[in-house]
């Protein structure tokens, strides 16, 4: 059904959903209605998104992350708030995934939290002042943490202007240990072909 072009294809999948069903089930049904990329799925989509079972709110979050529709967008940014870290990665990705700037406060907030999964996504909707403010919380949040953000931060071609880079790389150069120098060494061998950079 997740394959088929049929429009009856997604009344099934949602009706299937819709009726309740067991966790693994559920989880495939959701990665078909995730295939679809359809608003009609959004409703059933974020009803499971709350689901006692986080592999299933998992793929509920990941189906919802593929579709463009502003209430999808509001359960993923509610799902930060999961109990469950590997809920909370899973809505982390989906943001970043729609490079969704409205998540920015609550992934400094899990960042704050000491939560790995935000340092990704704060990378892919980093502007210059993102990168200004997360270079001012060193100290504030394990070094891993911080030197992954800033990390993928560098990796973005569309980051920049290169000041704000140059501050990026001070920022690293400044946290003690393996973390900043594995992300610098990665960084530096990333410019090979772009001596600009």
């Amino acid at each position: 059904l997740g394959k088929a072009s049929d429009a009856k294809a997604l009344e099934s999948l949602v009706a299937a959903l819709d009726a309740g069903t067991t966790p693994k089930v559920a989880v495939a049904l959701c990665a078909a209605l995730g295939g679809k990329k359809d608003a009609r799925a959004v409703v059933v989509l974020m009803q499971y998104a709350h689901h006692r079972a986080p592999e299933v709110r998992r793929a509920a979050l990941a189906a919802l992350a593929l579709v463009n529709d502003p209430r999808a967008t509001a359960a993923l940014l509610q799902a930060l708030g999961d109990s469950d870290p590997e809920v909370r990665a899973a809505a982390a990705k989906g943001i970043a995934e729609r490079r969704e700037k409205g998540a920015e406060e609550r992934l400094i907030k899990l960042m704050e939290h000491r939560d790995a999964s935000a340092a990704t996504a704060l990378a892919a909707i980093a502007t210059p002042q993102l990168a200004h403010r997360l270079s001012e919380m060193l100290g504030q949040v394990p070094d891993p943490i911080l030197c992954t953000a800033l990390g993928e931060m560098l990796k973005r071609v569309d980051f920049g202007p290169d000041p704000i880079r140059v501050e990026v790389v001070r920022t690293l150069s400044k946290v003690p240990g393996v973390d900043s120098t594995a992300v610098l060494v990665e960084y530096v061998a990333s410019t090979e072909r772009d001596k600009n950079r």
